[in-house]
């Protein structure tokens, strides 16, 4: 599906819809915004920071129980030696 662009707005796969009819239920419930262009893009930066503190987290998080399952299974190994 290529990138669109539809009433001064540009629709990515991926990121703006998953599939050929969600970009259909996009584009007919389009209104558009009240806001400037300024406090548009500001939300979105906004939104955008948040969705990376979430994956850097749930990354930190991640890391953390693959070092303690390493630390448990290097423990394990210490004790049968």
């Amino acid at each position: 599906m290529p990138t669109i662009h539809f009433k001064n707005n540009y629709y990515v796969p991926s990121r703006d819809f998953r599939n050929p009819e969600h970009l259909v239920n996009i584009l007919s419930n389009f209104k558009k915004s009240k806001f400037s262009i300024e406090k548009q893009a500001f939300e979105k930066l906004k939104t955008l920071n948040h969705n990376i503190n979430i994956a850097f987290s749930r990354t930190d998080q991640l890391l953390r129980q693959i070092e303690n399952k390493l630390n448990i299974k290097e423990n394990e190994h210490k004790s049968t030696d």
